[in-house]
């Protein structure tokens, strides 16, 4: 094999092994345009679990805030809602809130109350139902 010969054999195998390299350079962007595309939409994932996150923890705290206070607002209706068991059906007249602040204020004498003292009817209704004959249960608060 001549020296031209030899040259040119090698020549083509350089130029091969350029193809070969330009296109494992090729590929090679390819993955790093689709790791860059990946790295991206990760990092708009994380933002966006940790928007979550914090609003998880928000949302847990306000709720652990407002089962507190409805805890303390069902303790304070029970405080100041009075049951009346043993009064009779009628008694009351046409007002049961008069009767009670007639009843409540003959007993307590005006002045051991409050001056903010006042008798609103809330609702009526038994726990449990009644026997016949047995004594109406009535619920009132102020």
């Amino acid at each position: 094999m001549s020296s031209g010969a030899y040259a040119r054999s090698q020549r083509r195998r350089l130029n091969a092994v350029a193809v070969f390299v330009a296109l494992l350079r090729a590929d090679l962007n390819k993955v790093l345009e689709r790791v860059t595309t990946a790295e991206t939409y990760i990092t708009g994932l994380q933002s966006t679990s940790k928007k979550f996150e914090d609003q998880v923890r928000s949302l847990t705290a306000e709720h652990g805030q407002l089962a507190v206070r409805l805890e303390d607002q069902e303790e304070r209706a029970w405080r100041n809602n009075i049951r009346v068991v043993g009064v009779p059906e009628g008694v009351e007249g046409l007002s049961f809130e008069l009767f009670m602040e007639t009843l409540i204020t003959d007993y307590l004498r005006p002045k051991r109350l409050s001056t903010f003292f006042t008798v609103e009817w809330t609702h009526r209704a038994p726990v449990h139902p009644l026997s016949l004959g047995g004594p109406q249960v009535q619920f009132w608060g102020q």
